[in-house]
C-alpha cells in the first residue's frame, strides 16, 4: 500500500507541475486586458466618451471609448482651368480671283488651317482640302497668310493655336 501511495503522490505532482507549467505558459501568451491608466492621444481622431445608463442594478465606471473618425481632409484647393476663347479674325485681306479660272467659269472651295502665333499673325497655312484648281490654292493661301487676329485667350494669356477656314470661289 505505501507503494500506492507514493505512485499516486509521484502522479500528482507531476499533474501539478504539468499544470503549473501549462498554466504559465498560456499566461504569459496571451495579451494582458488590465484597465489603462495612461491617456491614448490620437492624430486626427474624436474620442468620445459614453455615459452609462442611469437605471442600471449595479454600479460601474463610465465607459470611455474612442472612436476612429477621420478629420475632415481639406479639399485641395484646385482652380478650374479658364475657358479658352477661339482666336478672332481683325482684319481680312480677300483673295483675287485667278483670272484664268473665271474666264473658264471656274469655281471651288479650299479649306485651309492657319497656326495663329501669339502676335496674332499666321505661323503658317496648311491646304487641307484643295479647290481642284492649284491657282485657286495658292491665291487663298496667299490672302489667309496677311489676314491678322486676335489670338486665342485663356484668361489674359495668349496662345497659339489652329484656326481653319474655308475659302469659296464663286462667280455671281
Amino acid at each position: 500500500m505505501f507503494k500506492a501511495k507514493e505512485v499516486s503522490m509521484n502522479s500528482l505532482v507531476v499533474y501539478v507541475m504539468a499544470g503549473l507549467l501549462l498554466s504559465s505558459a498560456l499566461y504569459v501568451a496571451r495579451p494582458h486586458t488590465g484597465a489603462r491608466t495612461e491617456t491614448l492621444t490620437f492624430t486626427a481622431v474624436e474620442t468620445v466618451v459614453v455615459k452609462p445608463a442611469v437605471n442600471t442594478l449595479v454600479k460601474s465606471a463610465p465607459v470611455v471609448e474612442t472612436i476612429a473618425t477621420q478629420a475632415p481632409i481639406p479639399s485641395p484647393t484646385v482652380m478650374a482651368p479658364l475657358p479658352i476663347v477661339a482666336p478672332v479674325v481683325m482684319s481680312k485681306v480677300m483673295p483675287i480671283y485667278p483670272p484664268s479660272a473665271r474666264a473658264k467659269g471656274e469655281t471651288g472651295l479650299v479649306n485651309l488651317s492657319i497656326l495663329v502665333g501669339l502676335s496674332g499673325l499666321p505661323q503658317d497655312v496648311k491646304v487641307n482640302s484643295s479647290s481642284g484648281n492649284a491657282q485657286m490654292d495658292e491665291s487663298a493661301v496667299r490672302a489667309v497668310s496677311q489676314w491678322k487676329f486676335l489670338p486665342a485667350l485663356q484668361g489674359s494669356q495668349a496662345l497659339a493655336s489652329w484656326y481653319d477656314v474655308p475659302v469659296s470661289f464663286v462667280i455671281n
